[in-house]
């Protein structure tokens, strides 16, 4: 800065002078006055489009800006529209499967929808939005596609309670079709991580059962008709005392995704006699 200081002022002092001069003089002295000057002018005019370009360039910047944040919220729109999408297609599947199952068995199923858990137990309880108006009772089977999910304990005009299979106070009359090895199912309270979610007691000690065979309900006492399938043994062992035979049952149906359930109101021709 300083090396320029001395110029501008003789710069300055010459445009003082041409001012000052008669006109004829300082129309000769002008000439060579603007050819000093140009560098100068020159200068300042390309400081003068480089400050507007950078200007207009700042300005774009934040047109970008604007254009990014609305493309980012269109993109979240769509994502927001294509889970929602997805969703409705695996509601579909599920109603559908639902269709075929029902047309398939000997059962007049309710269909209803899972609305609710009970808040201080994931596997105690699910509330269903059907009820008495739809002509489910106390009692009654419920079942998805995959198999027995629980029963019917409580029932009001639009809604009911279903206690699933793996509660501890369910109790379920069951049996081993490839052996009828009769017993009783009742839930262990157990997330699957941490053991089996539900057990089959006071399996005969005699009774052949291996890994994989299918338990469905026995159809005794009248509460459940019999052949709804309740799952897959898991493991064998023998009960305290040695007089009876405890299995360690898979439920067949997905105790923690329910969205969807049928609800069996009657068997019509006695059922099926054996799995789903």
């Amino acid at each position: 800065m300083r090396r320029w200081t001395p110029r501008y002022l003789v710069l300055a002092l010459v445009a003082i002078i041409l001012l000052a001069l008669p006109e004829r003089l300082a129309v000769v002295l002008k000439r060579p006055v603007r050819e000093v000057l140009y560098p100068v002018q020159s200068g300042t005019t390309r400081i003068f489009h480089r400050l507007r370009e950078t200007v207009a360039m700042v300005r774009g910047i934040g047109g970008l800006a604007a254009r990014n944040r609305k493309l980012q919220s269109e993109v979240a729109w769509l994502r927001l529209r294509l889970r929602q999408l997805e969703r409705l297609e695996t509601e579909n599947r599920k109603l559908r499967e639902m269709l075929r199952f029902t047309a398939r068995t000997g059962y007049d199923l309710i269909p209803a929808e899972v609305i609710g858990r009970e808040a201080s137990g994931w596997w105690s309880t699910v509330r269903i939005g059907a009820g008495s108006e739809k002509g489910i009772q106390r009692g009654a089977a419920v079942v998805t596609v995959d198999g027995l999910v629980g029963k019917v304990v409580e029932v009001s005009a639009h809604t009911a309670d279903v206690l699933l299979l793996s509660d501890p106070s369910a109790y379920i009359p069951a049996v081993v079709p490839k052996c009828e090895a009769y017993g009783i199912v009742k839930g262990t309270g157990l997330p699957p991580e941490m053991g089996p979610t539900c057990e089959m007691e006071f399996v005969h000690r005699e009774a052949r059962i291996a890994t994989g065979d299918e338990i469905i309900t026995s159809g005794l006492g009248g509460v459940l008709p019999r052949g709804l399938l309740i799952g897959y043994a898991e493991q064998v062992t023998e009960a305290e005392g040695g007089l009876y035979q405890r299995v360690a049952v898979t439920p067949a149906a997905n105790l923690d995704a329910l969205t969807y359930v049928l609800v069996v109101e009657r068997v019509s021709g006695g059922g099926s006699s054996g799995g789903q």
